[in-house]
């Protein structure tokens, strides 16, 4: 989860790189999304997940 104290918005994504995820959003020349108009954003939160393959598996057994 990421928090933009420019325009008080909480932004809540996926990814499998989050600091690569966090860089784009805070590059103004790369970010073309409404994020940009937050710049700087910082990370709050930050959970790992297993990929989904492995969660339908878990799920069937």
């Amino acid at each position: 989860m990421l928090h933009s104290e420019t325009i008080n918005k909480y932004y809540v994504g996926q990814t499998e790189d989050t600091s690569k995820r966090l860089s784009f959003h805070n590059d103004p020349e790369k970010n073309n999304t409404w994020t940009h108009c937050g710049i700087p954003w910082v990370a709050k939160i930050s959970m790992a997940f297993p990929p989904p393959a492995v969660r339908k598996l878990s799920y069937w057994r």
